[in-house]
Parts: structure tokens; C-alpha cells; sequence
């Protein structure tokens, strides 16, 4: 998507779209639209209408070798994305 100041991060972060964050969260969209509700994630409504959502609120699971971890989706390295990729 791009990037846009958040005011809850107080910083510039990458935002995603909707669609982009069901994939990465592995959920569906009424879910993303009820973390929204319930203030989970920090999110904006653009000019266009269109919702998205700041990538430093958005924890992912991170598989390792005997637990799994949270972590930030804007932090994750490219092996522990493409890890999450093999086990969805």
C-alpha cells in the first residue's frame, strides 16, 4: 500500500490494505473489521474511502524450532515471512 503517519505510533509506518492483512493474518475479513471495532489494531480511513491498516500493530505468529513467537509484521526478517508461508 504505502506509507502514512500513524498517530497512535506517532511515526510514519507501511500501511496495507484489507485484503493484504487477511493474508498475512491468515483471517477473514470480518475479523480484521472486528479487531477495527475493538480498537486491535490502528487503522485509517483514506480520502478514497478505503480502510487500511498500520503494519506495526498488526502481530503475526512466527514458528521456531519449539515455540512460536509474536512479533510486529513490520519487524519480521524475510526467512521468518517465508516461514509463515509454509505452515498456512
Amino acid at each position: 500500500m504505502g506509507t502514512i503517519y500513524c498517530k497512535c505510533c506517532a511515526r510514519t509506518t507501511e500501511f496495507l490494505t484489507i485484503r493484504r492483512t487477511m493474508q498475512i493474518a491468515g483471517v477473514s475479513r470480518s475479523t480484521i473489521y472486528y479487531w477495527m471495532k475493538n480498537q486491535w489494531v490502528h487503522w485509517q480511513c483514506l480520502p478514497s474511502l478505503r480502510r487500511v491498516i498500520c503494519s506495526e500493530s498488526l502481530c503475526v505468529c512466527v514458528p521456531g524450532n519449539d515455540t512460536h513467537k509474536f512479533k510486529s509484521y513490520s519487524k519480521l526478517s524475510k526467512s521468518e515471512d517465508d516461514n509463515r508461508k509454509d505452515i498456512m
